[in-house]
Formats: C-alpha cells, structure tokens, sequence
C-alpha cells in the first residue's frame, strides 16, 4: 500500500532441457528385492548452499559411510539407495519422473523413502513423516547426540514443550510423489535456525552457512546421523517395523478435527454424514496392528543366518518374506484412482499437500473437502473409500501375522 509504483520487467528462458537423476544401489545381502532409498535434490536456485547443497553433501557422506561398511564386510540385510534428484526447484520434476518410471517396482519393493531437503540451517530438529514411520525415525534422533549440548537430538528436541510433535509430510520436495502418489512410507527431516533470510537467493553460500547457519558443520552431521540410523532400523529389523497403531490413531484424530471444524464453522449449514465409521475402521486397524506387535515380539528383532541350520533359515526367511510382503501392500491400500478427476490420477486418502498451501498438508482429504464443500453426497462416498482401504490395510496386518505365526 502506499503511493510508489513499480515497473517490473521479467525475462524468463523457457526451454527444454534433460534432467539427470542420478541413483546408486548398495545390494542388500538378506532381502535384495526389499529397499530403503534416500533422496536428496541437487538443484538449486543460485548458489544453493543450503537448498540443497547441504542434503545433497549430507546424502554422499551417509552413502560413503555405508560404503565403507560393506567393503568391510558389513553389508545391509535390506537394500539402500541413494538418489540424487534433478530438477526439484521446477516442480519436483525429477524425482516424479524416476519415481513413475519404477512405480510398479516401487509398490511391490520400495520399504522406505527417506527425504533430506535442507539439512542444517541451525540447531532446531525437524522431525516429519508417515505416521507408521514416526517412532522409527525418533528412535535414530535418539541415538544421535545433539552438538550443542551432547543430550540425544531427541531429548533436546522434546524438552522445548508442546512444539515436540512429528509433523506430516505436505508438499513441496521429493517425498511426494512416494509417499502420496503411491504410498510408500516416507520421511523428512532437517535442522532449522533463524538462517532462513538466505533461502532461494544469491546469499545461501558455503561462506554463509559455515560462518552463521552450522560452523564447522556439526548439525549436518547429527542430520546425516539421524538418517542413516533410520535406513539401518529398516534396513536391519526382520519384520519392517511400520507403527500402523498410528496410522489408526492419526486417522482417527483427524477425523475428529474435521467434524469439530463443521460444527464450529458450519453449525446451522447442510447437514453431514457422521465420521463414526471412520473412527471404528480405524480402530479395527489399530486392533490389528496391536496383534501383529505382539506376534513380532515373538518372532524376534534380529535375524541371523549364522543362528541355523540351513533348511530352518530358508523357512524363517519364507515366513518373513511373506509378513513382509504383506506390511510393504498395507500402505498402498490407501491409493485409489480418483474417478473424480480427468487425468486419472492416483491419490492418498490419508493424506495430500494443502490445496491453499503448497508446502502444507490436508488429512483425509477427500473428506475434508466434501465437508468444506457442503457435499454430503461426496462425504458418504469418501468415507465408503476411506473404511474400506483402512478394512483391507487392517486385513494386510492380520495376513502378516498369520505369515509369522507359520500358517
């Protein structure tokens, strides 16, 4: 506001262009066709020292150090790759690309994917993924010591109160198309400060961050860390150890929010179909992942091929390769076609980047938007959608825990 006027002139280079992905697999030595990929842009807008030079630096150290481990003789049970995007910065253009390219591969193999965008702009832990991927994530930060004080990253991050909690994974960087358009469980996570000023301009340097953001870089290292101690909790554990408990639960609160919202915002408007169905599909979901903890619990947390004999080893293998088939499908049952639009495109019915706020996120969102769209119509279909994907996922869990129980 105000009586100044600008002329602005912008001068714009469309052009096509190839990108390049560049994508390295270290083969996992129990289970090969299961994998955890870490990925990481390495485009940037300027200089790009932070956004993301720091993830893209972080992501080689993480790949040397697993590197170093296997020519030891330490090679991953499950197996890792390390993918460094293109074109990021143009609209996830890289990742989306290679990730519909293997998107078959992806939904029969893909455990993880494990984001980095940005990995130190100061001393502020991040924490931010699929709900079933959360208490994986804050067991690694609670194997990493925080630089500044040597308390575990976790411990630091919990004692600042009532901001300590895992947020859900929005828009806006390379977990997208993993995690929303084919529903393999992902994570992001970074270190933040008060840096931010620099973010997509000629000032986000090497000189910047190593001076005021991250001096001598420790926090970068606790990311890289966090990050490779989560591979290795995926990569190691015999039956993946997904939390669907909080898929349930998440599923749950956020149909709670959405009623709340409609009665406070909407109290007198078009009356809406009850989310009650939602709530028990959820909690049927959640029974079934109680039952699968228990049954992993008795299976065992480490696997050995040295512990028997050889015919033994081949038929736990089988059993864990059948659980975990089941646990790798359970994820995928919330991606539906949706009818609604022309291009056919799939969707997550847990959750989608804000449709106001590209860096945000929308829980259940075809629900959300029947309600904000006054559309019980839409509301009862969505939840029909919904009830029958959480039934399915809690019949994928109960599958698992048969496929370990030998039977």
């Amino acid at each position: 506001p105000g009586a100044a006027r600008v002329r602005m002139t912008v001068q714009a280079d469309y052009a096509l262009r190839p990108v390049w992905d560049v994508v390295g697999k270290l083969r996992g030595g129990i289970f090969p066709d299961e994998a955890i990929i870490l990925g990481a842009h390495r485009d940037s807008w300027g200089p790009g020292a932070t956004d993301n030079g720091s993830g893209s630096a972080t992501l080689l150290e993480v790949a040397r150090r697993f590197g170093e481990l296997a020519r030891a003789g330490s090679r991953p049970s499950r197996s890792l790759m390390f993918a460094f995007w293109d074109a990021e910065e143009f609209g996830i253009i890289g990742s989306t690309e290679w990730a519909e390219d293997h998107a078959q591969w992806l939904s029969l193999s893909a455990v993880a994917y494990l984001n980095v965008d940005v990995a130190a702009t100061g001393a502020r832990f991040n924490p931010s993924g699929t709900p079933s991927l959360w208490p994986v994530l804050l067991e690694a930060a609670d194997g990493v010591p925080d630089p500044r004080s040597q308390r575990t990253v976790r411990d630091v991050w919990q004692s600042t109160g009532k901001n300590a909690t895992v947020g859900v994974l929005g828009g806006g960087s390379d977990f997208v198309p993993f995690s929303h358009d084919l529903g393999v469980p992902s994570t992001s996570h970074s270190f933040s400060g008060d840096g931010g000023g620099a973010y997509h301009s000629r000032l986000d340097t090497w000189w910047f961050v190593s001076s005021f953001m991250d001096p001598g870089f420790s926090y970068h290292a606790a990311a890289g860390g966090i990050w490779a101690l989560t591979a290795l909790k995926l990569s190691e554990t015999p039956v993946i150890p997904y939390d669907e408990e909080a898929t349930g639960k998440e599923a749950t609160a956020a149909a709670d929010e959405i009623e709340s919202r409609w009665k406070i915002h909407d109290p007198t408007s078009t009356p809406m179909p009850s989310l009650d169905p939602v709530r028990s599909a959820a909690r049927r979901l959640t029974e079934s992942a109680g039952r699968l903890a228990t049954r992993r619990r008795g299976f065992g947390q480490q696997f050995d091929m040295q512990d028997t004999g050889g015919a033994v080893v081949s038929a736990r293998l089988q059993r864990l390769t059948a659980a975990n088939r089941e646990l790798i499908a359970t994820e995928r049952e919330f991606i539906v076609k949706d009818s609604a639009a022309a291009d056919q495109r799939a969707r997550n019915l847990l959750l989608s980047p804000s449709a106001t706020d590209g860096y945000g996120a929308q829980r259940l969102p075809g629900i959300a938007a029947a309600f904000l769209n006054h559309d019980p119509d839409s509301a009862r279909r969505e939840i029909d959608l919904l009830v029958g994907a959480l039934d399915r996922a809690a019949g994928r869990l109960e599958a698992a825990a048969r496929a370990l129980k030998g039977r």
